[in-house]
């Protein structure tokens, strides 16, 4: 009896896999039809949830052992894991196996599997839920195909069961933009709406970590106003590593979307090394450095990093940053250095009130300055290799150099950080048209007169009657997504 019922199996099996070659030759599993082709907005919400869409190709694991029946690839563009799914010939659940991947058949990689996600069901498959974050690199992997192996963790290890028909990769996903909010969030939605729809996971996420973990190249992402901060469930360093890498964020100005670290660890690194990254409208406080870039590659635009135990921007390595319309100030060593390899170019920015250096650029490394303010900083405003064009600088030695003034800029209110030029001031139409800037740090148009103002800030005819308050500056934005 026994003999038979094996034959039956193998009989089922063989007819599995026929089925399956059919499948790949003339068709895939049913696509799902209720994934957004649009970035959601707030008044085009729909009212579907996105699910899975199936991989272009099918692969099949050959064995009659607990793993199986066949596999299917799918890639969750909410998380950016991989979802493999197949149909088990045992009780065994997906977490009762070890699993491994590779591009090679030959060289193995082990690969996590999650247990939030497994073994629920797609159609009639049964899911198990690859997390690629932290085992597979998906930047390296983009076009390549992957293979997958198992075995029996509870009763047999020295068997892998494997294929290397293998399943087209499918990590790369679709593009989105997502939005995160650190008071009305939740990591558990899909982060594809900016508002959370009772009963349901339409809603922003909760963290900034949570973001970096799972977008991926292309997309971007909305930081809603409000404090990011170890209190509201951010971890700090912020990692912008491969997920990062070619992903636009996007705050809602320095005195709204307000990052502020620990103290004792950076509060971003930067690795990235896609030049298409970008940090644009937040603040970044209360780090050792805030923003440490080692290898990387990006812009940096309307940022303020300010209040940090070290550096406001240091950049090492390999990096190469474009930093436009930013302020950094009030940190206790310096406002911004390049060492040895790294390439800064700041436009339109504002160094001030850093307790040692305003800019530095140390052997090998190079830092250019134009249009810019830097203005009492301890030691010394422009040190070493550092540079500056048409630029205002508190050192009498840049006078006239590369067409640069000393006056005093006349800032509004520096003591509380109101870094916005009066009428009079020397930086009012002062700058070239070699670098030109749509904005200032505000969201202010430039140019408003004749010519575009030095600094973060652009003169807009809001001149003050008398000594300003503490309220901070007015932010006018331009177009981004909300």
């Amino acid at each position: 009896m026994t003999r038979h019922i094996n034959m039956i199996d193998r009989i089922c099996f063989a007819l599995g896999l026929v089925l399956l070659i059919a499948v790949s030759a003339f068709g895939e599993p049913p696509t799902p039809t209720d994934t957004p082709t649009d970035s959601p907005t707030d008044t085009d919400t729909p009212t579907d949830t996105p699910t899975y869409t199936p991989a272009a190709t099918a692969i099949a694991i050959v064995t009659d052992t607990p793993c199986d029946g066949y596999t299917d690839c799918w890639s969750d563009t909410t998380t950016n894991a991989l979802i493999l799914a197949f149909s088990s010939g045992t009780s065994a659940t997906c977490m009762d196996f070890d699993w491994q991947w590779s591009t090679d058949c030959a060289s193995w990689a082990n690969l996590s599997v999650s247990s939030s996600g497994c073994c629920g069901s797609v159609g009639d498959y049964t899911k198990a839920w690859f997390l690629l974050n932290d085992d597979i690199g998906c930047t390296d992997l983009t076009g390549d195909t992957i293979a997958f192996r198992c075995r029996d963790a509870a009763t047999d290890l020295a068997t892998w069961w494997e294929s290397c028909s293998l399943c087209a990769n499918t990590c790369t996903p679709t593009p989105a933009h997502y939005y995160v909010d650190p008071e009305n969030g939740d990591n558990d939605d899909n982060g594809l709406y900016p508002t959370p729809t009772p009963d349901s996971e339409n809603g922003p996420w909760k963290t900034f970590t949570h973001a970096l973990d799972v977008v991926w190249c292309g997309s971007s992402v909305t930081l809603l106003g409000g404090t990011y901060s170890q209190s509201s469930g951010e971890t700090f360093p912020l990692d912008f590593g491969d997920h990062a890498s070619g992903v636009e964020f996007y705050g809602q100005g320095s005195d709204e979307t307000l990052i502020q670290g620990g103290g004792g660890e950076n509060v971003i690194n930067w690795t990235a090394d896609n030049a298409d990254t970008l940090l644009y409208g937040v603040s970044v406080s209360g780090g050792l450095h805030g923003i440490y870039v080692e290898g990387g590659k990006g812009t940096i635009d309307r940022v303020r990093s300010h209040d940090n135990w070290d550096w406001g921007l240091l950049c090492a390595a390999t990096s190469t940053i474009e930093v436009q319309n930013s302020i950094f100030d009030n940190n206790t060593h310096h406002g911004v250095q390049a060492r040895t390899g790294s390439d800064i170019t700041l436009t339109y920015s504002t160094i001030v009130d850093n307790a040692d250096v305003g800019l530095e650029a140390l052997s090998g490394a190079s830092l250019c300055a134009t249009h810019c303010i830097v203005w009492d900083c301890g030691g010394k405003n422009v040190k070493t290799d550092a540079t500056a064009y048409y630029s205002d600088i508190e050192d009498a030695t840049w006078t006239a150099v590369n067409g640069n003034i000393t006056s005093d800029p006349l800032f509004w209110n520096a003591d509380i950080g109101d870094y916005r030029l009066f009428d009079n001031s020397p930086c009012v139409d002062a700058a070239t048209t070699t670098v030109e800037v749509s904005w200032d740090h505000g969201g202010v148009t430039r140019p408003q007169y004749t010519e575009h103002d030095l600094g973060a800030y652009e003169y807009d005819g809001d001149t003050p009657t008398n000594t300003p308050t503490d309220t901070p500056p007015p932010i006018h934005p331009p177009t981004l997504p909300l």
